[in-house]
């Protein structure tokens, strides 16, 4: 969780800017249905932000703990 994100965004009509916190989760392709499904259903938000960000390569060691981590 990454606190103190500032966000400025247009809400029906109107231009926001709010403090947020930035939660990154990391897990696996096959889980990130559930994963937003269970998002949208706790979050406070009527349209939380919930993306999919892919990883094209990074340090080998790192991708194969992530790998073993996540199911």
């Amino acid at each position: 969780m990454l606190p103190g994100a500032r966000s400025i965004y247009r809400w029906k009509g109107v231009v926001e800017e709010e403090t947020e916190v930035l939660l990154m989760i990391k897990s696996s392709r096959g889980l990130f249905n559930q994963l937003r499904s269970e998002l949208e259903r706790m979050h406070s938000y009527e349209v939380p932000e919930c993306l999919m960000l892919a990883v094209e390569d990074g340090d080998t060691a790192y991708l194969e703990w992530i790998g073993e981590s996540v199911p």
